[in-house]
């Protein structure tokens, strides 16, 4: 649009416009100007925000009561999801192996990473930005945070992924995971995952650490969850 100077006379305001040539439209006349020029869009961040972190942290728990909480801000279409429970996108043979008290390997993890990424950087619409997908995923190794944000941005470079990793004091894990009932991740795994676990160091700028062990609730949790990750969103 050309630039105006608004000027008044009479108690009337006219719009001086430059538009070659110096000459007064209407109001109404730079309103219809400015409505044929062409729409841009709004172009906001998409996220994928993985909560991650051994078994007992509570991550499908705060990953879904987060989707919940910024579900007014997303504008995802309906189809799609706005939480990805990575333990659902097992395979049977991981599955089986986690069943008998045996951890994964690298071999058995990769494929199910890069899955996760992939299918969650198909949750954002094309046509609309602005998007966050939750997606829990363990992530427990440097190396499988690297897998996952790289394999996200590969497939679009516009979103970006945070990962808020959880992690807690052995003791409360165990007695954590004890009481949960029909879950293939049994108490006596939550060593090997802790043997595993590398959590994020200062150099991984897109992660935000946080010790689960002392929160007298899961809202707590939650709670002090949104306060840190509403920083970088």
């Amino acid at each position: 649009m050309p630039n105006c100077i608004i000027e008044e006379d009479s108690h009337v305001y006219n719009f001086l416009c430059y538009t070659g040539n110096m000459e007064y439209l209407s109001e109404r006349e730079v309103k219809k100007r400015e409505d044929e020029l062409p729409s841009l869009p709004v172009q906001l961040m998409k996220y994928i925000v993985i909560v991650g972190g051994p078994c007992g942290t509570g991550k499908s728990t705060v990953a879904h009561e987060l989707a919940l909480h910024y579900k007014d801000r997303n504008i995802l279409r309906n189809e799609k999801e706005v939480y990805v429970e990575g333990d659902s996108f097992h395979s049977r043979a991981n599955i089986d192996k986690m069943s008998a008290g045996i951890p994964l390997t690298d071999e058995d993890r990769l494929p199910w990473l890069i899955t996760l990424a992939q299918y969650s950087t198909q949750q954002f619409s094309k046509e609309t930005s602005g998007d966050i997908c939750f997606l829990s995923c363990s992530a427990l190794r440097k190396k499988y945070r690297d897998l996952l944000i790289q394999t996200i941005t590969e497939n679009d470079s516009d979103i970006h992924p945070i990962v808020v990793f959880l992690h807690g004091d052995p003791e409360v894990l165990y007695k954590r995971v004890s009481g949960r009932k029909n879950h293939f991740m049994k108490p006596q795994m939550i060593q090997s995952q802790l043997d595993t676990t590398e959590p994020p160091n200062s150099f991984e700028l897109s992660c935000i650490p946080i010790d689960t062990t002392n929160y007298s609730t899961i809202k707590d949790e939650i709670d002090d969850v949104i306060g840190r990750l509403n920083k970088y969103l």
